[in-house]
């Protein structure tokens, strides 16, 4: 990771997983992706930088929602190794928003 952002991102997402995370699951609320969503945030921003990272993280909670008919699936879900940089007026590019949209 070369840029400084991403360091404070990855320890937000780290204290999720220490703290929220585990109340969470004590309520019944599960993860459907796997690896989980914040585990995914830490790769996404990892491998793709905070800027891409992050609008691949709101692309994927936005498909982790409780109405599954919407946009929302389950199973294996890994951040893609490679990306193509859409243009600059359009950074939504970067996440997939529909899991059809992936295959």
């Amino acid at each position: 990771m070369k840029n400084p952002i991403a360091y404070p991102m990855i320890w937000l997402l780290k204290l999720y997983k220490l703290t929220l995370s585990p109340a969470l699951m004590a309520l019944g609320v599960r993860c459907r992706y796997n690896p989980s969503c914040s585990s995914y945030s830490m790769d996404a921003i990892k491998q793709h930088g905070p800027w891409a990272g992050g609008w691949m993280t709101l692309a994927r909670l936005s498909r982790c929602h409780p109405i599954e008919k919407l946009n929302g699936g389950s199973g294996v879900d890994k951040v893609p190794e490679s990306i193509t940089k859409p243009p600059f007026w359009a950074p939504w590019r970067y996440g997939v928003w529909r899991l059809k949209d992936k295959e």
